[in-house]
C-alpha cells in the first residue's frame, strides 16, 4: 500500500499542471459540499442545545379571520396559560428588547431579551458562572439584574473574573451582573413567520420581565413568545387540546377581545420545527445543487484521467510486459484518483471554513443556528468519505481502461489509434454529454431563481421608497 502510495505521488508530481487544476477542482466542490453539509448537520441533525430538546414547544396565538395565523401574546394571556395548563412542566414568556450599553468604553447597542425567571429552568440550561433570575426578580422595581452571555464577557469585559455583581449601565439604568450564560446557550433562536413581529439575532443580555400596569390591564397588546416543556408522556396534540379549552373559554368569557369574526384560537409547535422554519426545503435544495456540481466535477476529473491515461499507454504496457498484472495497475491509477481527491478534500475544507465564516458574517441575523455551523467530527467524517467516493468515483473509468492495456498497440509509434483508445474517447464523449445535461438543469434552476428575485425585487410595497431612511 505504501509502495502505491510513493509511486501515486511521484506520478503527480511528474504532472504539476494536470495535478493542480485537478486538485482545484475537487477543492471546489467537496467545500461546497462540506459548507452546506455543515449547515444540514447544524440545523437539521444536531438537537437544540437544550435538555430533553423534543419536549419543548411554542405557543403562538391566531386571529384566523383576519388572516393571522402566528401571532405573539399578551401579558394577561401568559398569565393565564401560566396558572390554567397542565400539560407543562414549566412556561415561560420572552421578548427582544433593544439596550444600550454605556460606561468606561464606547457606547454600544446590544441585542438583548427580557424572559421570564423560570425560562432557564425550562430550557434545563445552567450558568457557566453565578446564577440565573429568582421568581421574585420578575417584578417592576425588582428586575434590576442582568444575566450576560459568554460572547460578550469575553469581547466587552475582556473575561473580568470579578464582573459578578459588577454595576451594569443599560439604557441610562443601571443593572448587577449576577451570571454568566455558555457560549452553547441561544434564546430566543431567530423565528420566522410570526406576524406582528419577528425575532431575530443574537442575545447577549437578558434581563427579568417586569410586566407593567398597562400591559396586564390589556389583553391586546401583544409582544411576547412562550416556551413550554410538555409533561413526560404527554404528545403536542393533548396539550393542543388543553389550550383549545382554553382559547374557548376566554371567547365566552372576553367577548369584547375575541369576537366571533376574528376566530381566536392557539397552536403549539415544536421548538426546533419553529427554529428550521423554511430552512429545511431550502437546504435540501442547497444540498441537491452542491451534490450535482460534484458530478460534474467527477465527469470532468474522469474525461482529464482518461485523457491522461491515453498519453500513458506505453508506460502502462511496459509495466505488463515486465509482469505487473492487471490488479496492480488498477490499484495504482485508483490510488493516483483517491491521492487527489483527499488532497482536494483538505484543500475544501479549509475552503469550506473560510465559507462559513463569510455566512457568519453576512446572514447571522437571518439563518438560524448559523454559529453553530462548524466542521465538527462529524462533517470531516461526512467529507472524508466523500472525498474518497469522489476519488474511486472518477478514478474507477480510467483504471478500468488503464488496467487492459493492448501491448501490441500501445508499443508500436501509432499505437494511439487502438481499440482501447476508441473506447476511451466514447466514454468521453458520453461524460462530456452527461457534464453539459448536468449544467443544463443548475443553469435553468439558477434563471428560476434569479427570476424569483428580479419579481421579488419589484413587488410594490404600497409606498414610494425612494429617498426613504429607517433610523433606530
Amino acid at each position: 500500500m505504501l509502495q502505491d502510495l510513493r509511486l501515486a505521488l511521484r506520478s503527480l508530481l511528474h504532472t504539476p499542471g494536470f495535478s493542480v487544476v485537478a486538485i482545484i477542482t475537487v477543492a471546489l466542490a467537496i467545500g461546497a459540499n462540506t459548507a452546506v453539509f455543515s449547515l444540514v448537520n447544524a440545523l437539521l441533525i444536531r438537537p437544540l442545545p437544550y435538555k430533553a430538546p423534543n419536549e419543548l414547544v411554542l405557543l403562538w396565538e391566531k386571529f384566523s379571520g383576519q388572516g393571522l395565523d402566528v401571532i405573539p401574546v399578551s401579558a394577561p394571556e401568559y398569565l393565564d396559560y401560566e396558572k390554567q395548563t397542565r400539560s407543562f412542566t414549566g412556561i415561560a414568556a420572552f421578548d427582544y428588547i433593544n439596550l444600550n450599553l454605556t460606561g468606561n468604553e464606547m457606547a454600544e447597542r446590544i441585542q438583548g431579551a427580557v424572559v421570564a425567571p423560570s425560562l432557564f429552568s425550562v430550557l434545563g440550561v445552567e450558568p457557566l458562572k453565578g446564577r440565573v433570575f429568582s421568581a421574585n426578580e420578575a417584578g417592576e422595581g425588582n428586575d434590576g439584574v442582568v444575566v450576560i452571555s459568554e460572547r460578550i464577557w469575553h469581547r466587552r469585559f475582556n473575561s473580568d473574573p470579578e464582573i459578578l455583581g459588577k454595576p451594569l449601565s443599560l439604557s441610562g439604568r443601571n443593572f448587577t451582573v449576577v451570571g454568566i450564560m455558555p457560549a452553547k446557550f441561544e434564546f430566543p433562536i431567530p423565528l420566522f413567520n410570526i406576524q406582528g413581529g419577528q425575532f431575530s439575532g443574537q442575545v447577549d443580555i437578558w434581563k427579568p420581565i417586569a410586566f407593567t400596569k398597562d400591559e396586564l390591564q390589556s389583553r391586546g397588546s401583544r409582544s411576547y413568545g412562550i416556551v413550554a416543556r410538555l409533561k413526560s408522556g404527554v404528545t403536542i396534540a393533548q396539550a393542543q387540546a388543553e389550550i383549545d379549552t382554553i382559547a374557548a373559554n376566554w371567547i365566552s368569557q372576553f367577548p369584547d377581545n375575541y369576537s366571533p369574526q376574528t376566530r381566536f384560537g392557539a397552536s403549539l409547535y415544536s421548538l426546533h420545527a419553529q427554529v428550521i422554519g423554511g430552512m429545511r426545503t431550502a437546504l435540501w435544495i442547497l444540498s441537491g445543487a452542491v451534490a450535482l456540481v460534484l458530478l460534474i466535477a467527477c465527469a470532468n476529473l474522469t474525461t482529464m484521467l482518461l485523457a491522461r491515461a491515453g498519453g500513458r499507454e506505453r508506460e502502462f504496457a511496459i509495466r505488463v510486459a515486465l509482469g505487473a498484472g492487471r490488479m496492480q495497475l488498477l490499484r495504482q491509477t485508483l490510488t493516483e484518483s483517491v491521492l487527489l481527491a483527499v488532497i482536494g478534500g483538505l484543500a475544501g475544507a479549509l475552503l469550506a471554513i473560510w465559507g462559513l465564516d463569510l455566512l457568519r458574517a453576512i446572514g447571522t441575523q437571518t439563518v438560524p443556528r448559523l454559529a453553530e455551523a462548524n466542521l465538527d467530527t462529524r462533517v470531516l467524517f461526512v467529507t472524508l468519505l466523500v472525498s474518497v467516493g469522489t476519488g474511486i468515483l472518477f478514478g474507477l473509468i480510467p483504471a478500468l481502461a488503464s488496467g487492459n492495456p493492448e501491448l501490441t498497440e500501445a508499443l508500436k509509434e501509432g499505437g494511439r489509434g487502438s481499440t482501447t483508445g476508441v473506447r476511451r474517447n466514447r466514454v468521453r464523449n458520453a461524460l462530456v454529454v452527461g457534464e453539459v445535461a448536468l449544467a443544463l438543469v443548475l443553469l435553468i434552476s439558477a434563471g428560476l431563481l434569479m427570476k424569483s428575485f428580479v419579481r421579488l425585487q419589484n413587488v410594490d410595497p404600497g409606498f414610494n421608497p425612494k429617498n426613504v431612511l429607517t433610523l433606530e
